[in-house]
């Protein structure tokens, strides 16, 4: 089952990348009071055929952030960063 991983600093891209294994994509969230927010997701997840992680794949859709919307899953295992919501 895909993992949802918190962090409340940002990784290096190399940690990154051994977390969600693979190039990293960003996705920016809705910020959450004062507590800004994204996913750092695989990528080529889709690509790779990677299972469907449930728990990322609602909190993208549940946050639109400006014109970025997310209709297709989101798969394998992500970083969920508080306090930033760039990269």
């Amino acid at each position: 089952m895909p993992k949802v991983h918190r962090m409340t600093v940002k990784p290096t891209i190399e940690q990154a990348q051994k977390l969600v294994g693979g190039y990293v994509a960003v996705i920016q969230l809705n910020t959450v009071g004062r507590t800004k927010r994204m996913l750092l997701v695989n990528e080529e997840g889709l690509v790779h055929k990677l299972p469907v992680n449930e728990e990322a794949t609602l909190l993208a859709q549940q946050s639109r952030h400006g014109e970025q919307y997310v209709t297709l899953p989101i798969v394998g295992d992500v970083i969920l960063v508080e306090g930033f919501n760039k990269w």
